[in-house]
């Protein structure tokens, strides 16, 4: 079986992204990568009103993606089609394309209501990657509710670029760690004061990186005072300061509420590093909480988590021993992505769809 993994992703995280899904395929199942980037700018149609009017005014990019999907379906015999990220097919769109239909809703709870759900009709099967929905449901709940036959649980996992492959476990946990708190991500102003309380606290002891426009470093300072300007990394110097690190610190999209899924979430541990995470409530869902990593439900107690960990080197380095092993065993994304191939068989049978050509 054919499957096409429709993604946006720009620089080496869409090159690392493309790799690991051609790296899942086998002798059953054949994955093609199709980046959607060079079209459009996704935040054009990151919600379904936006993407609506672009289909309506037929954007000369959006035109000339479908034609390039189109085209790629053909030449690559697709029986079945993921599609992740942003989705940019209008569901008027999709009924042209005749082929199984799959979407990989990887978006926190508020962005699923906005830009997955209301195309959830066009398909006939949805992954999510995060169990949390909200307060009242679960995603698999809300996914029954809205009628979805076919949907998944399917972790995002780490891609092959968030770790180094080439390094045996002995020898990851033999890196020299001097660095005793790492958080890497962009803005979110949700998170903002969570990081200015470690920066405050631990001061030159937890390293705080990621990409901030001028705006968001002034509006740091200004708003809480916080004497720091987190700078810009490479996928590279992640890695890197992610070896160094004893411990990552985790914090989701939609802090006020129940998440649990990000990226973040599979390469710490994959670095060795001791994860300590928000999204408590699911994290067993995800790994063993407690011997796999560490939750935390506000900044209290992750300040006290910390300490506690960082004076208990033996405990802090099982725990992240038992993190890793869990990614290595079942969080590698070409396994995942491979993984899928018979989720998806599994869901064509359900509803008798017969396999043929687009």
């Amino acid at each position: 079986m054919n499957i096409l993994f429709a993604f946006c992703k720009h620089g080496v995280e869409g090159q690392g992204r493309a790799e690991g899904i051609r790296a899942a395929s086998n002798e059953h199942f054949r994955f093609i990568p199709f980046n959607q980037t060079g079209y459009l700018d996704m935040h054009r149609y990151l919600s379904s009103v936006d993407l609506d009017r672009l289909y309506r005014d037929k954007h000369p990019g959006l035109m000339r993606m479908y034609a390039d999907f189109e085209t790629l379906l053909i030449q690559k015999n697709v029986h079945a089609v993921v599609v992740t990220d942003a989705p940019p097919f209008h569901p008027d769109y999709l009924r042209k394309i005749h082929v199984y239909k799959v979407l990989y809703s990887q978006d926190d709870p508020e962005s699923t209501y906005m830009r997955n759900i209301p195309y959830l009709h066009a398909y006939h099967h949805v992954f999510y990657a995060t169990p949390v929905y909200s307060r009242e449901l679960n995603m698999a709940e809300k996914m029954q509710e809205t009628g979805m036959i076919n949907s998944d649980f399917v972790p995002i996992g780490a891609l092959d670029i968030d770790y180094d492959a080439s390094l045996s476990e002995e020898q990851i946990f033999a890196l020299k760690r001097d660095i005793d708190i790492v958080f890497i991500g962009t803005f979110h102003r949700r998170k903002i004061e969570t990081l200015v309380r470690l920066k405050k606290y631990f001061k030159q002891r937890f390293c705080w990186k990621g990409y901030y426009r001028l705006k968001h470093k002034v509006y740091i300072n200004v708003r809480y005072g916080a004497k720091c300007w987190p700078g810009p990394v490479s996928y590279e110097e992640r890695l890197r300061l992610h070896q160094r690190a004893k411990i990552g610190v985790n914090i989701h999209n939609g802090y006020d509420l129940p998440n649990l899924g990000n990226n973040r979430l599979y390469y710490i541990p994959a670095n060795g590093a001791l994860q300590l995470t928000d999204g408590v409530d699911y994290l067993d869902t995800i790994y063993d909480s407690g011997t796999e990593v560490v939750g935390y439900r506000d900044v209290e107690e992750l300040i006290g988590k910390i300490e506690y960990y960082l004076s208990h080197e033996k405990e802090r380095e099982q725990i992240s021993r038992n993190g890793y092993r869990r990614v290595m065993k079942e969080y590698r994304f070409s396994d995942i992505t491979r993984s899928t191939g018979l989720l998806i068989e599994k869901g064509m049978k359900r509803i008798n769809w017969q396999v043929s050509s687009p």
